[in-house]
């Protein structure tokens, strides 16, 4: 019976996830602000925007490094900007 419990608590944690680097950056950086219109600032710049934020802001208790990394590729490689 303890067996299934932490099964299911596993996927409910699991479900709960961001599964895609947008949806982490969604889920990370909202939990404390709101988001920024990411598509005004040049690519490189998103970049230093995230480092810093984990740096100077505090962030790096919210976003991993590994987090960070996916976070900025995104940002920088695949942010639909028009």
């Amino acid at each position: 019976m303890g067996f299934l419990f932490i099964v299911g608590a596993g996927i409910l944690w699991w479900a709960g996830q961001p599964h895609s680097a947008a949806a982490l950056y969604t889920k990370r950086c909202a939990a404390c602000h709101d988001l920024p219109e990411m598509c005004r600032f040049p690519p490189e710049q998103r970049v230093d925007i995230v480092r810093i934020m984990r740096q100077a802001q505090g962030a790096s208790s919210v976003i991993s490094e590994r987090e960070a990394e996916l976070i900025t590729a995104y940002l920088s490689e695949e942010l639909p900007c028009q």
